[in-house]
């Protein structure tokens, strides 16, 4: 790369990719960043990249995809115990499996899922390797800098980190804490929206777009950059919330239709008691000498003025 950045074109923090719809659509706040997540990996194009808390997989899977997309020879692995945290909430099996069945058969080529903890994760990795990390576990700032300390030493010296909840004051979310330490070390850039996404560079980038992202220093530049890709995240949410729309419409058709279904066969129930009733109706009108025994069922002749 040139020692000196070259000054920046605003389409060049913008690619194809940036406006390519997420396969993974699953209810997260990070869908608003798979635009972003797209183009940082298209520009970075990363041997190895590691994410530590994968959850659903909308983040993890983003950045698969835009591997698959752009032809890239990255390494990915996604490391997590899904097992759930007092933050992102206690969960079962079934979400380990679907994201582990959507692994295995779109991306089974390049990615794999460590089902660990962080710390023990850390000894199947060289030092120097990882060149895109995201972190996104337990939000505590305690547990942060513990999670960013232990894998910095992973960290390619030009390696790229995230940090998604960066604005997030509540629930002793702490992430905010340490980021506003690390960008005072590093050369950074943040959005705010979607919970807020913290880009951090650890040396000169190795690409030009990049290192010119990192040396915005205009509020308005900053500003259009962050509003294009909080326009563009605010696309894929609103994809999500058309297809659980959708699902529900589904749902309740299928429930109509059931009932409409339970409908006819009580209407077909109605007709039939009514035409055997219409039956007894006219028996009984025409005074034939009959009678019905409620009890029985049986017919037999009334009785006679000379039997009384």
């Amino acid at each position: 790369m040139n020692a000196e950045v070259p000054s920046p074109a605003f389409s060049d923090f913008f690619s194809e990719s940036s406006f390519s719809k997420a396969d993974r659509i699953v209810e997260s706040a990070w869908i608003q960043h798979v635009p972003f997540a797209f183009w940082l990996t298209e520009q970075l194009k990363p041997k190895l990249l590691v994410e530590l808390g994968v959850h659903t997989g909308v983040s993890y899977f983003a950045f698969c995809q835009s591997i698959k997309t752009n032809k890239l020879s990255t390494l990915c692995y996604g490391v997590d115990t899904w097992m759930g945290d007092a933050h992102s909430g206690l969960y079962d099996e079934n979400i380990w499996l679907d994201v582990s069945s959507y692994n295995a058969t779109l991306y089974n080529a390049f990615s794999y899922l460590l089902k660990t903890t962080f710390n023990e994760a850390l000894q199947y990795f060289e030092a120097g390797s990882i060149e895109l990390l995201h972190i996104d576990g337990y939000h505590t700032y305690e547990a942060v800098k513990e999670d960013f300390e232990s894998w910095l030493p992973k960290m390619a010296a030009n390696g790229i980190v995230l940090f998604h909840d960066i604005v997030v004051r509540e629930r002793e979310f702490g992430v905010y804490k340490f980021w506003n330490e690390l960008k005072q070390q590093y050369k950074s850039f943040e959005f705010i929206h979607g919970h807020g996404l913290g880009i951090l560079a650890l040396g000169e980038p190795s690409s030009d777009r990049l290192a010119q992202l990192f040396a915005l220093t205009q509020e308005a530049e900053i500003n259009q950059v962050r509003a294009i890709y909080a326009r563009l995240g605010a696309v894929q949410a609103e994809s999500f919330h058309a297809m659980t729309l959708q699902n529900q419409l589904a749902h309740i058709n299928a429930h109509y239709a059931s009932l409409q279904h339970q409908y006819e066969q009580l209407k077909l129930q109605y007709q039939s008691l009514n035409n055997e009733y219409e039956v007894l109706k006219k028996l009984r009108e025409e005074g034939d000498g009959l009678t019905i025994s409620s009890e029985a069922g049986v017919v037999t002749p009334a009785p006679s003025e000379e039997t009384l």
